[in-house]
């Protein structure tokens, strides 16, 4: 009898661990409470922004890999992004879902979406800070700088993206003190972002400033029609970056005004700023293809080969 009660007790003390440690990137069991309206509506809008990312994301990678003219460093960098993208709407997205619809879940469930959802977080992060710093060496030096990078410097940079990525998105999940000083990591980089881009428009203008007093050069028309292209692609990487820190707000406004999901009101809350961070992988690739002439082409070329 005793044997019996010690072992439910040690299976009770386990789950607790577990639920405890590996809460969801919204700060509550996947067991919260939340009412029949929400669930219907988190699930209708996650699962169309599933479908709209899939396809979305999938067409960025044929269109980047079928069109040599588009193998460019920050291109390649593009598709790694849209691969990570297509993680969460394939699998952490799905997860969400089942964790919003389900009253009981697998004992390990909430950790292995936790642990999936972190890990693309900080791929996303961390591809986009390779973009702006691209983009800021290039404006740095304009005319030494390549734009097309080898394919052993691509190599080196997705591995080091993933590789971190990975652990910091296995460390955040399991170890309270890592998940703490990961958390404000984020802060700190939406920052960094920030700062990145004021600096890389700043370069940009005064590179016009000092173009448009040499509009005698015979070098001029090529310089500035390249600057200008550089100038849309500046433009289309910032719009990209301010949308996936845009979607981060609602969520960090929540975090840091020190509410906590203990109504349904405000685990509501939590879900759905948690499905705008989600849904932030869906909208990319209508940015890329409605901002650049040459992925609309690319796109073109890639449909009509098939």
């Amino acid at each position: 009898m005793n044997t019996s009660f010690n072992r439910t007790e040690n299976a009770v003390s386990c789950t607790a661990k577990v639920e405890i440690c590996c809460i969801d990137s919204v700060g509550h069991s996947s067991k919260a409470e939340i009412t029949p309206v929400h669930i219907i509506a988190l699930t209708a809008v996650n699962g169309i922004f599933i479908l709209v990312g899939s396809l979305g994301n999938l067409l960025v990678c044929m269109t980047i890999i079928k069109n040599p003219r588009l193998h460019t460093g920050t291109n390649f960098l593009i598709l790694n992004l849209s691969i990570g993208d297509i993680l969460v709407c394939l699998l952490v997205q799905p997860m969400y879902i089942c964790a919003i619809n389900l009253n009981q879940v697998p004992l390990y469930f909430p950790c292995i979406y936790r642990i999936m959802a972190e890990i693309s977080t900080y791929m996303s992060f961390h591809t986009l800070f390779c973009i702006a710093a691209k983009r800021l060496l290039y404006l740095s030096r304009p005319f030494d700088s390549p734009l097309i990078l080898t394919k052993k410097q691509l190599l080196v940079i997705f591995f080091t993206i993933w590789t971190v990525s990975f652990l910091m998105g296995t460390l955040s999940p399991t170890i309270s003190f890592a998940n703490e000083i990961l958390r404000y990591y984020k802060y700190i980089f939406n920052f960094v972002f920030i700062a990145i881009y004021v600096r890389i428009f700043t370069i940009a203008n005064q590179h016009f400033k000092k173009l448009s007093k040499l509009r005698k050069s015979v070098m001029f028309n090529h310089t500035i029609a390249k600057l200008k292209r550089e100038n849309v692609s500046i433009r289309t990487t910032a719009l990209i970056v301010g949308a996936f820190i845009a979607s981060f707000f609602p969520f960090t406004i929540l975090k840091l005004a020190g509410i906590h999901p203990s109504t349904n009101e405000t685990r509501a809350a939590y879900k759905w700023a948690v499905t705008l961070i989600y849904c932030s992988s869906s909208y990319n690739p209508f940015i890329y293809f409605i901002r650049s002439d040459s992925f609309r082409n690319g796109l073109k070329r890639t449909l009509s080969s098939h």
